[in-house]
C-alpha cells in the first residue's frame, strides 16, 4: 500500500514537471528580445505561384515573427517594414510607419495580394533604397527576411542586388517554401549559409517560428557590435591623415639647403687647377730643341752608302800617293 502511494506521488511529480516545462517554453521570446533595437524588413512573395490561402498563411507567419520584439518609436526599440514582390516590388509600409505592435499586426494582416511574376531582384533593390534612407538616422542593425516559393525571374540580377545589401552590413535571411525554389539562389540571397531555411509548404512555416525567433534575436546582439566598431574605425583614420601632412614641410626645407651649398665650393678649386698646368706645359719646348738627334739621320747615311764608296775612296787615295811620289821623284 505504501509502495503504491509513493509510485502515484512520483507519477504526479513527473506530470507537473512536464506541464511546467511546456508552459515555460511557450513564453521564452517575449522577454528574450526586450530592450533590443533593430530594423526588420519582411520581403514577401506575392506572385501568381502563391495561392491566396497560402499567402494569408505567410502573413500569419510574419505576425508571429514580430511578436517577441519590442516594437516602438524609440531608437532602442524595433522598427518593422514590409515589401511585396510579383512582377514589380511594392513598399507596403516603411520602417517608421507603425510604432505600436497591435497596429503593426493589423497592417501586416491587411497587406494586399498581388499576382504576377517573381521579380525578387527589384524587391531587393527596393530594400536597399529603404535601408539607405535610414542609415544616417539609425544605428540599429538591419535584418531582412525574404520569403519565396520559386526561382526569381532574373537570377543574376537577384544575386547582384543581394551582394549590395551584404556590403551595407544587412543581415539577410532567405526562406524557401515548397519544391520550386532554387536552393543556390537562396544561398546567394542570404548573408551566410546559416540564414537559409526551407519548408515543404506554407503550413510548415509554423514549425520554424520558435527557432527563427531565437536565431534572429541572437543576431540582433551580434550585429549591434559591428556597428560600434565601424564608427570607431571611421574616426581613427582622421588623425592618421593629419600626420602625413607634417613630414612634407620637413623634406622641402632641410634637403635642398645642404645640397646647394656644397656645389658652390668646388668651383674655385677647378679654376686654380686649370691655370697651373698651362704654365708647366710652356717649359716643354726644350723637347723641340732636342732636334740635335739629327745625327741619327747621319748615322743612317753610312748604312745607305755601304762599303762600296770606301773602296772608291781608297783608289783615289792610291792615285794621289803615286802622284806625290812622282813629283818627289822628279827633283831627285
Amino acid at each position: 500500500m505504501q509502495y503504491q502511494q509513493q509510485r502515484n506521488f512520483l507519477t504526479f511529480v513527473v506530470i507537473i514537471c512536464l506541464i511546467s516545462i511546456k508552459f515555460v517554453s511557450s513564453f521564452p521570446f517575449i522577454t528574450r528580445c526586450s530592450g533590443k533595437a533593430a530594423n526588420m524588413i519582411f520581403v514577401l512573395d506575392s506572385s501568381s505561384s502563391v495561392w491566396i490561402v497560402d499567402y494569408n498563411k505567410q502573413l500569419k507567419f510574419v505576425e508571429k515573427l514580430v511578436e517577441p520584439f519590442d516594437v516602438g518609436p524609440a531608437d532602442s526599440q524595433v522598427h518593422v517594414g514590409a515589401i511585396t514582390f510579383s512582377s514589380h516590388a511594392h513598399l507596403e509600409f516603411s520602417l517608421d510607419k507603425y510604432t505600436d505592435k497591435d497596429q503593426l499586426k493589423k497592417a501586416i494582416a491587411s497587406i494586399p495580394y498581388r499576382q504576377g511574376q517573381t521579380n525578387t531582384a527589384e524587391a531587393l533593390r527596393l530594400v536597399r533604397m529603404e535601408v539607405n534612407s535610414h542609415l544616417k538616422t539609425s544605428t540599429a542593425p538591419f535584418i531582412v527576411v525574404v520569403i519565396t516559393d520559386g526561382m526569381s525571374s532574373n537570377t543574376k540580377d537577384t544575386r547582384k542586388q543581394a551582394k549590395r545589401l551584404h556590403k551595407l552590413g544587412v543581415n539577410v535571411y532567405a526562406i524557401g517554401v515548397g519544391y520550386y525554389y532554387h536552393l543556390s539562389e537562396l544561398y546567394g540571397i542570404a548573408s551566410r549559409p546559416k540564414n537559409v531555411y526551407t519548408v515543404s509548404s506554407y503550413s510548415s512555416l509554423e514549425s520554424i517560428v520558435k527557432t527563427f525567433n531565437i536565431k534572429s534575436c541572437k543576431d540582433i546582439q551580434i550585429t549591434t557590435t559591428p556597428k560600434a566598431t565601424t564608427t570607431t574605425t571611421t574616426t581613427t583614420p582622421a588623425p592618421t591623415t593629419t600626420p602625413t601632412t607634417t613630414p612634407i614641410p620637413t623634406t622641402t626645407t632641410t634637403t635642398p639647403a645642404p645640397t646647394t651649398t656644397p656645389t658652390t665650393t668646388p668651383i674655385p678649386t677647378t679654376t686654380t687647377m686649370t691655370t697651373t698646368p698651362t704654365t708647366t706645359t710652356t717649359t716643354l719646348p726644350p723637347t723641340t730643341t732636342t732636334t740635335t738627334p739629327a745625327p741619327t739621320t747621319t748615322t743612317e747615311e753610312p748604312t745607305t752608302t755601304s762599303p762600296e764608296p770606301l773602296q772608291r775612296d781608297d783608289s783615289s787615295m792610291y792615285d794621289t800617293v803615286l802622284v806625290l811620289f812622282s813629283y818627289a821623284y822628279i827633283p831627285l
